[in-house]
């Protein structure tokens, strides 16, 4: 049951004012006793209630203090009905937050009405104004550990995406990327490269200098393919010795370009263990596609590729060092 639904089953006018002075809600008894309707009480009608205006302004400042200060607070006088009768009226009220907006909710007693009604028309008020309170509260908490929770799964999904070697995407993730910008492509008949590169006898690399020290050359050549790419290009790391490369919307010529300047910083990468110096290249299988010429369904067209550059690299790996092989599609 919402607040307006337990306002209206209390024998009793019940109001709630905003932070301007407006009747924001009035209840069925509010309505029935003053006979003005709720349109009326929400456009105004807060001045129509009192016979003078040093009245309404008494009322109004009476408001504004506990809007200010969040203690409650009482009015004694004299309201006018919308047919011109006057009434004595004890009207008391509390505030509540709602979202960080503070309102006014209280009730209006009088003569006319049943006294013995009064008092258990006031509790169940009280008790209304306390659920409100109570679920606020319980909201706010639930707001705090939805919040908690979203930064939580964001920071586990960021170590689940990223290869803790390199920095890049790891292999998982970035099959799940391709696969998007496969579908993309696909549906906007446009165009994707795809590029593996991997470090040459990295096998030999391990067996003689240790994971650790060929960790390093990991790294080296990882920072050297970032650095080379655009901000819709994407990266990861494919085995260990072997990078991924996809890139968006670009033909096979700049996906040349990108293995060539990869190719060529790499070279002059120089480290020394042990008093030897260790040199490093890098090889590389290119493929791509064009879907304005290929109509290929997504799921296939990423088989494809995918077999394509591993057959590419395999090709290039076999020729010697430093090499690049194109496997057209």
């Amino acid at each position: 049951m919402n607040y307006e639904q337990f306002a209206n089953g209390i024998p009793i006018p019940v109001f709630m004012v905003g932070k301007n002075g407006d009747f924001l809600f009035v209840n069925n008894s509010m309505i029935e006793m003053y006979g003005y309707n709720l349109k009326e009480f929400t456009t105004g009608a807060v001045d129509l209630l009192f016979s003078n205006k040093g009245e309404a302004e008494k009322f109004y400042d009476l408001i504004k203090v506990s809007l200010k200060t969040g203690q409650s607070g009482q009015y004694f006088g004299q309201n006018q009905k919308k047919n011109g009768e006057t009434v004595d009226v004890d009207i008391s009220w509390s505030v509540v937050t709602l979202e960080t907006q503070k309102y006014v909710v209280g009730c209006v007693l009088n003569a006319d009405l049943q006294k013995g009604a009064q008092p258990d028309a006031q509790n169940r008020l009280r008790e209304s104004l306390m659920e409100i309170e109570e679920r606020k509260e319980i909201e706010e908490e639930l707001r705090n550990i939805h919040i908690r929770l979203r930064k939580a799964t964001a920071r586990l999904q960021g170590l689940s995406s990223i290869d803790h070697v390199t920095g890049l995407y790891n292999r998982v993730y970035l099959l799940s990327l391709l696969d998007e910008e496969t579908k993309r492509v696909v549906e906007i008949k446009g165009k994707i490269s795809l590029i593996l590169i991997a470090i040459d006898y990295y096998e030999q690399y391990v067996e003689k200098f240790g994971i650790a020290i060929t960790d390093q050359l990991t790294q080296y050549v990882a920072q050297t393919i970032q650095e080379n790419l655009s901000s819709r290009d994407l990266a990861g790391r494919y085995t260990d010795g072997s990078f991924m490369v996809v890139l968006p919307d670009r033909d096979l010529a700049a996906a040349e370009n990108f293995v060539k300047e990869v190719q060529n910083s790499v070279q002059n990468i120089k480290s020394t263990t042990d008093n030897q110096s260790i040199h490093i290249t890098v090889s590389a299988g290119l493929t791509g596609n064009n879907f304005r010429v290929n109509k290929l369904k997504p799921d296939f067209a990423q088989r494809w590729m995918l077999q394509l550059v591993q057959s590419a690299l395999n090709k290039a790996q076999k020729s010697g060092r430093n090499e690049m092989v194109v496997e057209l599609a």
